[in-house]
């Protein structure tokens, strides 16, 4: 498969985060181009804190998860969180920085960080206007959802791509 179908989604996904951040009063910065070499997809800037996230839509029906995703849910999202938090964390660190993956499979579930991260941003709209707050718990919900279809309509594209390459290589 070209690698553009399955970037299209990770993008799209990445655009949603980022936009719900900031209509909860979290600025955002989408792949940041003050670091050298590897970057995070974005930086969140909280009141109090500064975090890094990085993106990833895993699918626990491939090879390398298939094993563990069979016994375990989320197993697939949690290798893949971990391989993020031991390419990242350190990094973030340094530049004074928190880091959370931001990791979801194809089948619609969410790592506990990227949840985690979620709740964040939505305390931090409450936190600067308490008269919100009732909203904010129906965003979430609402943005859980968008993300999840989402993914789906992406899982979807991916899959007529590889149909379509099928179909072209018999013809």
């Amino acid at each position: 498969l070209k690698r553009r179908s399955i970037t299209k989604r990770h993008d799209s996904v990445l655009q949603i985060l980022c936009r719900f951040a900031s209509s909860h009063g979290v600025l955002t910065q989408i792949e940041p181009n003050n670091y050298e070499g590897s970057r995070p997809d974005a930086e969140l800037y909280f009141t109090e804190k500064r975090y890094h996230t990085d993106v990833s839509i895993t699918h626990p029906g491939c090879p390398t998860y298939r094993p563990a995703a069979a016994k375990t849910a989320l197993a697939a999202a949690g290798r893949r969180a971990k391989a993020k938090n031991k390419r990242y964390v350190e990094f973030s660190s340094f530049q004074g920085c928190g880091f959370t993956s931001f990791v979801c499979e194809t089948y619609g579930g969410f790592h506990v960080d990227a949840s985690k991260l979620l709740k964040s941003i939505v305390e931090e709209g409450e936190s600067m206007d308490d008269t919100l707050g009732p909203l904010h718990g129906g965003c979430f919900v609402s943005l859980i959802k968008q993300i999840s279809i989402d993914i789906q309509r992406g899982n979807a594209k991916i899959v007529r791509q590889w149909v379509a390459q099928k179909h072209a290589s018999k013809v």
